[in-house]
């Protein structure tokens, strides 16, 4: 769960999930799009399309920002909670 105080992002914002090939985010034709920042690259999110992440990818959504740390596998057992960290991006 991102909180958002400021309202800036929608109640289906986004979806990430997590399969044999890896993780993948998914917007949902949301308003304020997600963008994904790899390696200083700046990524917009195609609504409706699995877009591959990897791990200390950022996400922007909204006036949000979340850092994906990874897979359940690649945390080294730590769980999906421990998956995104969030802050915000002003």
């Amino acid at each position: 769960m991102v909180r958002d105080e400021t309202l800036s992002l929608s109640k289906t914002h986004f979806e990430i999930r997590v399969g044999p090939e890896g993780a993948v985010v998914i917007d949902h034709h949301s308003t304020n799009g997600v963008t994904i920042v790899r390696a200083g690259e700046r990524i917009d999110a195609r609504p409706g399309e699995p877009m591959p992440l990897s791990a200390g990818d950022a996400l922007e959504m909204g006036d949000r920002i979340a850092t994906f740390l990874g897979t359940e596998g690649q945390l080294g057992g730590r769980g999906e909670r421990d998956a995104i960290g969030e802050r915000g991006a002003g």
